[in-house]
């Protein structure tokens, strides 16, 4: 970085390289990097509202939430006609729990993009995290009605149904959403869930084999098959399921 920055120190619109880079680093995830680059990006073009917008999300992924609120108010205040500000304003408050504030400013991103399918889809998955489930079905029948082949649609009205312990409405949206995408591992998850929950053995076993074959790093996954296999007295394949999940994430804790 400090390389970079003295190269480009003598060049007229470095901001564009800079933001350029920090795209790049945050492709890769080095998302601490990516930061520097577009602070740097910002202090040379400080009207760019893109520039802090970006900044600000990445702030967020790097979990500095004050810096986040300042850098994304920043942008506010250059664009406030952007629905992508607002709803990342809405993620920092919902993950510093003020949930009150993080549905003004989500409710504010859909008043701006009202026909915006995905952006309702993003609100109902912060409300199913908040176990709103009730609101965030509101919203995802609304996206549904625009976008009904939306496979993420359907996910999510699972994950809802789900919490409100409505599980054959729930089956019947996750698997709305296998018909679309049969390798999705969190759909395959989301269903082997319900029938733990339900206590259909058989059929939990089979969907979570299906996930943890299309996604073998997922640590969680991995901890509750071992779950189940102990409570089914299959000691041998309850230690190496465990195993996997500490493997995957040492530091795991289910």
């Amino acid at each position: 970085i400090e390389a970079y920055k003295n190269a480009l120190d003598e060049i007229e619109n470095s901001y564009i390289e800079w933001s350029e880079l920090g795209k790049k680093l945050q492709a890769r995830e080095a998302f601490e990097f990516a930061v520097e680059c577009y602070v740097f990006a910002v202090e040379n073009k400080k009207d760019d509202f893109e520039l802090w917008l970006s900044l600000g999300t990445l702030y967020y992924k790097v979990e500095n939430y004050s810096d986040a609120l300042e850098t994304l108010t920043t942008a506010l205040e250059l664009n406030d006609k952007s629905s992508d500000i607002y709803y990342n304003l809405g993620l920092v408050y919902a993950k510093i729990e003020s949930f009150e504030k993080a549905m003004i400013y989500y409710e504010k991103a859909l008043e701006i993009s009202p026909n915006e399918p995905m952006l309702m889809i993003k609100v109902a998955v912060e409300l199913n995290k908040k176990e709103n489930f009730d609101s965030a079905i509101d919203y995802l029948e609304k996206a549904k009605e625009l976008a009904p082949d939306e496979i993420l649609v359907y996910f999510n009205l699972g994950w809802s149904y789900r919490g409100k312990k409505e599980f054959s409405i729930a089956i019947e949206n996750y698997e709305k959403a296998l018909s679309y995408d049969t390798t999705n591992a969190k759909v395959w998850k989301g269903l082997g869930l319900v029938y733990r929950i339900t206590e259909d053995y058989d059929n939990f076993i089979k969907a979570f084999e299906k996930a943890m074959d299309l996604d073998p790093k997922d640590e969680e996954t991995w901890n509750i098959m071992g779950i189940e296999k102990g409570l089914k007295k299959d000691h041998a394949q309850a230690i190496a399921c465990f195993q996997k999940a500490i493997d995957i994430k040492p530091k795991y804790l289910p």
